[in-house]
């Protein structure tokens, strides 16, 4: 007599497992259609032959005309450099005005950056530091150039 009653409980933790399946498949099928189009949707419109052969004989646009010419002294992109040191790598640049700016910068491993004065001046600094050593690197501009200036303690 204990067969049919263990069947029932097989018979029925089975039909609860499918609905629990078939549930989270209709809560992912909406969450998709809420973010999106959906996975059921067909998708955009195909477009006919005859409007892909009528794009295809449809003139090109002209293209734009030459801009004008700019002096040098505009032509020339503002000077940068990568300067590699022990405690890291900096990529400084010259402002239009000349001034020495700190684009970016990474630590080597173990080191952290610790002071920066990256804001556009006459001279711009940064400090790597570690637990053994320190690396000050510090940044100018001659004739727009910007040239760099290492120290390790």
């Amino acid at each position: 007599m204990a067969v049919p009653h263990r069947t029932a409980r097989i018979a029925l933790a089975v039909l609860g497992w499918l609905a629990a399946a078939c549930v989270a498949v209709a809560v992912g099928l909406v969450a998709v259609s809420a973010l999106g189009r959906g996975v059921l949707a067909s998708g955009p419109p195909l477009t006919e032959p005859a409007e892909v052969e009528a794009e295809l004989a449809r003139p090109a646009s002209p293209a734009p005309a030459d801009p004008a010419p700019e002096s040098p002294a505009t032509d020339r992109p503002p000077a940068r450099d990568v300067e590699r040191t022990p405690g890291g790598s900096v990529v400084t640049g010259c402002d239009e005005s000349g001034r020495a700016v700190l684009l970016s910068w990474s630590p080597a491993q173990g080191f952290r950056v610790d002071d920066v004065d990256d804001v556009p001046e006459s001279e711009a600094e940064l400090t790597f530091e570690s637990r053994d050593a320190t690396v000050d690197v510090s940044v100018s501009c001659t004739d727009g150039n910007p040239v760099a200036k290492v120290e390790v303690d």
